[in-house]
Order: structure tokens, then sequence, then C-alpha cells
């Protein structure tokens, strides 16, 4: 069986600071998401249905982002 020494504090350190760009990211993410919402308005005609278009693009890689950081706070807690 593998053997293996890890430093604790520095796991902790890291993920502690792994949770705060997490949570700037998470922030940045809403604040353009709402942004974007806010624009959608503003777009009339074929514009608009192409607006939605990127709004639909944005939201699948919204989706994926919060997946992602899911799966790091999930790592991070099974760590720390």
């Amino acid at each position: 069986m593998a053997q293996f020494n890890v430093d604790s504090e520095v796991i902790a350190a890291k993920s502690a600071q792994a949770r705060s760009y997490v949570a700037s990211i998470t922030a940045d993410v809403n604040g353009m998401t709402a942004s974007l919402h806010d624009l959608q308005s503003s777009w009339t005609g074929s514009a608009s249905a192409n607006f939605q278009g990127v709004l639909d693009q944005w939201h699948a890689t919204q989706r994926q982002v919060e997946a992602s950081i899911t799966q790091i706070n999930e790592a991070l807690t099974r760590a720390g």
C-alpha cells in the first residue's frame, strides 16, 4: 500500500484561499448574469433573438462553472 505525507496546515490554508476565489468567482458570475438580463430588454427584432442565443450559451457555461465549483468545494471539504 502506498504511503504519503501531507502538511495539513498547507492544505487548510490553500483550501481557505481557494474558497475565497470560489466566492469571488460566484459573485462575479452572478453579477454578469444580472447585467446580461438587464441588457436583454434593450434588444428588439432579430437582434433580440440573436442575443437570446448568446444568453442561452452563457447559461450553459454558467451551469458548467457552478458544477465545477461544487466539485471543488466537495474536494476541499474532503481534504480539509
